[in-house]
């Protein structure tokens, strides 16, 4: 069933212990549902091309903001969906963008900190140079981001996450 007010897109940011299914619902349900729909009405299209625009938090998390983590994973399996029954599928999983989208609403002080993780805000012009290559590839999802890969591996002192381990390297020995 489709939620009575799909207008309302945005965050219910909070720890996972104090959300509630109706607060997963309100984040969850523009991307997840308005997705699956653009997939149930095309599915038996031509398309060139089914692109998502996830978020770096479906794969790297985001602190309070599980529903819209959990939103941007649905997009991204999605997309992996798609391409396993042979039709188009991409997913983006973007960094924040200093232009325009959520990020560029950020105050400074939460660009400072994403900045000191390691994750720089992307111009719209390597943005649509990214979506470009993505369009080109075979991928069904990427990340897309402007990584400070010296600051994030300072921000790991030493213990690189798993996930991390293709960029982030320790020095040879």
């Amino acid at each position: 069933s489709i939620p009575g007010d799909l207008s309302i897109v945005g965050f219910d940011d909070g720890p996972l212990a104090e959300q509630s299914p109706d607060r997963l619902e309100k984040v969850m349900a523009p991307k997840v549902l308005g997705a699956w729909n653009l997939h149930e009405l095309t599915k038996a299209q031509p398309l060139d091309f089914f692109v998502l625009f996830s978020s770096l938090a479906a794969t790297l998390g985001s602190a309070a903001q599980g529903g819209y983590a959990a939103a941007n994973a649905y997009l991204d399996a999605l997309a992996m969906d798609r391409r396993s029954a042979g039709l188009p599928g991409l997913s983006i999983g973007w960094g924040p963008w200093a232009e325009s989208g959520m990020a560029a609403a950020l105050d400074t002080k939460l660009q400072a900190r994403l900045a000191r993780q390691g994750i720089s805000m992307l111009s719209s012009a390597i943005g649509l140079q990214l979506l470009d290559r993505a369009l080109a590839g075979s991928d069904a999802v990427l990340l897309a981001a402007d990584l400070d890969l010296p600051t994030l591996k300072q921000g790991f002192a030493g213990d690189i996450p798993p996930i991390w381990r293709g960029l982030v390297r320790d020095a040879p020995r």
